[in-house]
């Protein structure tokens, strides 16, 4: 399979399974922001991605069948039902119904991303990973940019059900690079470390134990802590401090801004490729500091020229698209491939898990000490990250 079918592939494999996230992230909040509910409740749908972090406890299941493709074809049939749902459960209508809606849909890209992160690690050669990973993150922010951004826009313009509607046809398409892709069987060595599902977590478990894997864990575990809670309350400072109108945020954020979010993860794969992936991530979470700071600095001085808040965000989005590609490279250097599905879903999970806990309450600390204590303690902790990364570096040469 020549690598500009592999990148295709892989493309819209991730854009679609990166939708039901990027409905959640960037959509929901805006929708419950135009419903005037409370900051600690949007914080809190942050924890409707739990799937994500949880997939590691299917993950053996899914690396048992061998093949990817039944997962695949049934993850995104059952996304396309859930489409249907989600076009049916308008907010005003019923918040739990669609929270249970997506909450399902994660699910399913969940589950989906285990079987798709398999082909990724079986496709690609080592030479091929900062590209791979690059059409990996663009992919899925591409699927974001579509649910987070167009689906607003088309349910102010036409109707709540069209950002589904949208959200069903990449889905569709995603259906039927499938149908038309032939797996090729998994290698013997392959075979033999998947025969059953003991032999999976034994494998987990002793790749887990190599030297210097504690320090990847480390690495990976923390790398967006401090981001999480900027990027779940950045919107919201802009709706309600800016007092921008929700479609504008929809296009120039949530649509336009994954632009410069897929241009960084496109230079961090480059990075990764040319340099490594350990120093392309300490370049990276350099970059993205400085970016959240500017958040910080946003908010202190309440600053609410549109012109200047769109700047904070493509920068906070370069960077951050940056770092996320160079951590996935880093992560499927690092893993052992006969079982690359479970094993890099264990540091996807472990990934996800540092994302929750900002992320999750973040709306408490702006809604009782303000955006400018939020983005400052998002700032704090981004620059505490650097001195991690470059002692990793150090202390673990064989983790790099």
């Amino acid at each position: 399979m020549t690598r500009t079918r592999k990148l295709a592939l892989l493309t819209v494999l991730y854009a679609a399974q990166g939708m039901p996230f990027g409905f959640q992230a960037l959509a929901l909040p805006l929708h419950l922001a135009e419903l005037c509910v409370s900051l600690a409740v949007v914080g809190f749908t942050t924890f409707l991605a739990l799937p994500f972090f949880l997939k590691f406890l299917w993950a053996p299941l899914v690396e048992r069948a061998g093949r990817r493709t039944p997962w695949l074809i049934g993850t995104q049939l059952a996304l396309l039902a859930l489409c249907v749902a989600g076009a049916l459960s308008p907010p005003d209508d019923s918040l739990v119904r669609l929270a249970l809606v997506i909450l399902l849909m994660n699910l399913a890209a969940a589950t989906q991303d285990i079987a798709v992160d398999g082909v990724a690690v079986d496709l690609l050669r080592r030479d091929e990973l900062g590209l791979g990973n690059a059409a990996q993150v663009g992919g899925y922010k591409l699927g974001m940019m579509l649910a987070g951004g167009l689906s607003v826009a088309l349910a102010a313009r036409l109707d709540w059900a069209a950002g589904f509607v949208l959200m069903g046809a990449v889905v569709t398409l995603a259906l039927l690079a499938v149908l038309i892709w032939r797996e090729p069987p998994p290698e013997p060595h392959a075979h033999e470390a998947r025969s059953s599902l003991r032999a999976i977590v034994a494998g987990v478990v002793a790749a887990v134990r190599l030297p210097g894997h504690v320090w990847v864990l480390l690495v990976v575990a923390t790398y967006k802590l401090g981001e999480s809670i900027s990027d779940t309350m950045w919107k919201q400072y802009v709706v309600r401090v800016a007092d921008v109108p929700i479609p504008d945020i929809a296009v120039w954020l949530n649509a336009w801004g994954m632009v410069p979010s897929i241009l960084g993860s496109v230079a961090g794969g480059v990075l990764a490729a040319r340099l490594s992936p350990f120093r392309a991530i300490a370049i990276a979470a350099t970059l993205r500091a400085a970016a959240v700071c500017v958040y910080a600095l946003v908010a202190l001085t309440t600053t609410t020229d549109f012109s200047a808040l769109i700047a904070a965000s493509w920068i906070e989005e370069v960077t951050g698209g940056a770092l996320t590609t160079a951590m996935f490279a880093f992560m499927m250097s690092r893993i052992d491939a006969r079982i690359g599905a479970t094993h890099y879903t264990l540091l996807a999970c472990l990934e996800v898990a540092g994302k929750l806990p900002g992320g999750g309450l973040s709306g408490v600390v702006a809604q009782y000490l303000g955006f400018a204590a939020c983005f400052g303690l998002a700032a704090g902790l981004s620059v505490a990250y650097l001195p991690l990364v470059w002692f990793a570096h150090r202390a673990a040469p064989h983790a790099r």
